[in-house]
């Protein structure tokens, strides 16, 4: 099942397979907003989603970009930080563990 995510100058799109696993197909910021923090935002509430209905998150980053955005190992780079990691071709995030209301996390 294809999802969609949009925000007004960005969005991403995701297919979501029986096996909880969610793969990322594309995450995109029009060019002329790229640099103000809208595809992380966007990422971030991905992230908040797939941790919500722990979900593994996947996605492969293209050889290539167009040319204002990152370089391919700039977006691995940026993946990373956000707790991907790397196994064979694809780039994985498991879910995190969701905080309970109430509490903190440590």
């Amino acid at each position: 099942m294809l999802t969609f995510y949009e925000d007004t100058w960005a969005y991403a799109r995701l297919e979501r397979d029986a096996a909880r696993v969610w793969i990322l197909l594309l995450i995109r910021v029009e060019k002329r907003k790229l640099g103000r923090g809208l595809g992380s935002m966007l990422m971030h509430r991905i992230l908040a989603d797939a941790d919500r209905e722990q979900v593994t998150l996947k996605l492969q980053v293209p050889g290539h970009t167009y040319k204002k955005e990152m370089t391919a190992e700039q977006l691995t780079e940026w993946y990373r930080q956000l707790g991907f990691y790397t196994s064979g071709k694809w780039l994985v995030r498991r879910p995190r563990k969701p905080v309970l209301e109430g509490t903190h996390a440590l």
